[in-house]
């Protein structure tokens, strides 16, 4: 599947979704991440770095 068209199908997922739902299937809050989340995302995905 193109990159476009890969980006197109998440995008398309989430705009009828209420932002409830998004949240719960991100696992994520209107908070953030907690501590903890990102630090086990730091483990699973490494740290942010500038390109």
């Amino acid at each position: 599947m193109p990159k476009t068209t890969l980006i197109d199908c998440c995008i398309k997922k989430y705009a009828y979704r209420e932002v409830s739902q998004i949240y719960q299937e991100l696992e994520i809050s209107v908070e953030g991440l907690s501590q903890s989340q990102v630090e086990l995302m730091r483990e699973n995905y490494g740290i942010n770095r500038r390109f």
